[in-house]
C-alpha cells in the first residue's frame, strides 16, 4: 500500500522463512516487471545470530529427541544450504533475475544505490544521501548505529558452529561464495583481461612481461612450459630451496591465509594486534622444519633473489618467467651500481 499518492516504487523485505518459497518470489516478481535482489550474509555469522535467537520457524526444525547444541546446528545448516540451492536453481532458470548482495554492501550503500538505479532512470541524488543517512540508524533501537560494533563475529564463534564441514567450511556454502563472491557485483563492470598462451603467443607475451606492454595486464596460460619446472615431480623445486639459501626467511602467520603488511618503522596503534611476522635469519635447517610441520610457517621469502637460479639452465630464457627473472637481476645490478656511486 503506497504511503502518499505520489510514491512511485515500494521496496518489499522477505525474511530468511520465505527463501524457502524464493524460485516462485523470483517468478512473481518477473511477472510483475519488477527487480529482485538476495542479500547473503557470511553464513557463519547468519549461523552465530540463528543459534543465539532462533526464530519461531526455525525452532520448529529443532529435533524433539535432541535438543543439543550441535542439532540446532545441523538445522540451521540444513536452511542454509536449502537457501542457497534455491538461490542456485533460480538463477539457472531462464529469463529469472537475481542480484546476489552481501551484508556488507548493504552498510556501504552498494544496494541503496543499485535500487534507486532500477527504480528510477534519473535517480535524485538527494535520494541516495537519504538513504545512506538512514543507514546510520539502528532499525530496532532507532538510535545511531555503532560503528564500531560487530554483532557477529566469525573469528569468536565457538562450540559446534566451528565443527568443521556444518557451517564452517561447509563445501556448498564455500561454493555458492566463490560463485557469488563478493566483488562480483564490481567485477561485472570491469573489462576482461586478455588471455595468452605460450609459445603461441611468444612475442606479444614478451612484450607485456618485459616490453612496452608491462603496464597492461594480462593472464600467460601454459607459462610453466618455458622452465625446467614443468618436469619437475611434486616437491622437487622445494627441495633445490635450502640449497640456494644461507638464511631462510619465513612468514609467521598467526590467523589462516591472512597477511597484512606493516612498515617496521612505524609502531602500530594502541590495541592494535599483529598477527604476522618475517623471520629473516633462520638457519636453512630450522626454517624447513618449521615450514615442513608448522602450519603458521607457510610462505617463504626471498623468491625474487633465487628465482634465476631456481629456472636453472634448462629454461626458455626467452619464455615469460625467464624474462622476468632477466628483469629482476638487471634491476638488482642498477640498484647496486647507484648505491656504489652514492657511496663514492
Amino acid at each position: 500500500v503506497p504511503l502518499t499518492s505520489k510514491q512511485e516504487v515500494a521496496v518489499l523485505d522477505l525474511n530468511s522463512q520465505s527463501t524457502n518459497a524464493v524460485s516462485d518470489i523470483v517468478a512473481g516478481a518477473n511477472m510483475a516487471k519488477a527487480h529482485s535482489f538476495f542479500l547473503w550474509r557470511n553464513p557463519i555469522e547468519a549461523a552465530d545470530s540463528f543459534l543465539g535467537k532462533p526464530p519461531g520457524w526455525l525452532r520448529h526444525r529443532y529435533s524433539v529427541h535432541n535438543n543439543s547444541e550441535s542439532s540446532h546446528v545441523a538445522a540451521i545448516k540444513g536452511h542454509l544450504e536449502g537457501v542457497s540451492n534455491a538461490v542456485q536453481n533460480s538463477l539457472a532458470a531462464r529469463g529469472h533475475q537475481l542480484q546476489v548482495f552481501w551484508y556488507q554492501q548493504v552498510i556501504n550503500g552498494l544496494v541503496a544505490e543499485w535500487i534507486l538505479n532500477k527504480s528510477f532512470s534519473h535517480a535524485d541524488p538527494q535520494a541516495m544521501t537519504s538513504l545512506m543517512g538512514a543507514l546510520l540508524i539502528d532499525a530496532k533501537t532507532g538510535k545511531p548505529r555503532d560503528q564500531a560494533k560487530i554483532d557477529h563475529n566469525e573469528l569468536t564463534v565457538t562450540g559446534a558452529l566451528k565443527e568443521l564441514g556444518q557451517v564452517w567450511y561447509n563445501a556448498k556454502l564455500v561454493s555458492f561464495r566463490n560463485e557469488h563472491a563478493p566483488t562480483e557485483f564490481e567485477a561485472s563492470k570491469m573489462r576482461l583481461i586478455k588471455e595468452l598462451r605460450w609459445p603461441q603467443d611468444e612475442m606479444e607475451i614478451l612484450r607485456h612481461v618485459a616490453g612496452d606492454l608491462r603496464q597492461v595486464p594480462v593472464v600467460v596460460r601454459n607459462a610453466l612450459a618455458s622452465t625446467c619446472f614443468a618436469e619437475k615431480k611434486p616437491g622437487e623445486v622445494l627441495k633445490e630451496v635450502p640449497t640456494l639459501l644461507k638464511k631462510v626467511p619465513l612468514l609467521k602467520a598467526m590467523r589462516e591465509n591472512q597477511f597484512v603488511w606493516h612498515p617496521p618503522e612505524k609502531m602500530p596503534p594502541e590495541g592494535y594486534t599483529v598477527y604476522s611476522e618475517w623471520h629473516r635469519n633462520l638457519d636453512t635447517a630450522h626454517a624447513m622444519h618449521l615450514f615442513n610441520n608448522n602450519p603458521q610457517y607457510q610462505i617463504i621469502g626471498g623468491g625474487h633473489h633465487i628465482f634465476s637460479r631456481l629456472l636453472g639452465n634448462g629454461s626458455t630464457h626467452r619464455g615469460p618467467l625467464g624474462a622476468v627473472a632477466k628483469m629482476q637481476v638487471t634491476q638488482e645490478n642498477v640498484s647496486a651500481a647507484r648505491s656504489k656511486v652514492f657511496k663514492a
